[in-house]
């Protein structure tokens, strides 16, 4: 929907651009609640649960910002973003380890090894750096930015890691095919 409103260049409205960013991210929240009906207290559902609330909470970010601090820096909506990246990464770590039960034993020292490798390559792109000119909160929330994008990355990589590796990987082995 993003892409078709962006090539015939529907996001020069004002009214066009609210109205996806309002509704688009009703949709993985409200899949979210279904997964969440249909697996009950299983893993699944404590997956589909962490995921379905990182969802609602970057969409209650998104509200607070565009309707009360879209002029602020730092504002509350500031702590429903950074919450939400909590949950998405408990989430990702409970979708390996239901994928590979032993991934993070037999791959601990790659784990490490990669982890620092991304830190590096993701600090030369994207810099940790201390602005005085703004205020200490802000520069703070700035790094928590950086920290929590990059957990993100480091999670991500270690969820397709072990879907390669773990009881799916025929799976993917053969739509690789």
């Amino acid at each position: 929907v993003m892409l078709i409103a962006y090539l015939f260049k529907f996001t020069e409205n004002e009214l066009v651009n609210s109205f996806f960013t309002f509704t688009v991210p009703l949709i993985p929240i409200y899949f979210g609640f279904l997964a969440i009906k249909y697996f009950g207290k299983t893993t699944q559902g404590k997956i589909a649960l962490l995921l379905t609330i990182t969802f609602l909470f970057w969409f209650v970010g998104d509200i607070m910002w565009y309707f009360f601090f879209e002029e602020a820096a730092v504002s509350i909506a500031d702590i429903f973003y950074l919450s939400a990246y909590i949950f998405f990464f408990i989430g990702i770590v409970l979708t390996i380890i239901l994928v590979n039960e032993s991934f993070f034993k037999k791959n601990l020292q790659w784990i490490l090894i990669g982890t620092i490798f991304t830190f590096i390559g993701y600090n030369y792109f994207f810099p940790i750096s201390w602005d005085s000119s703004t205020s200490f909160i802000e520069n703070i929330v700035i790094s928590v930015y950086i920290l929590v994008d990059f957990m993100l990355l480091g999670g991500i990589i270690m969820l397709i890691s072990s879907i390669i590796s773990g009881k799916f990987a025929t799976f993917w082995i053969f739509i690789g095919i």
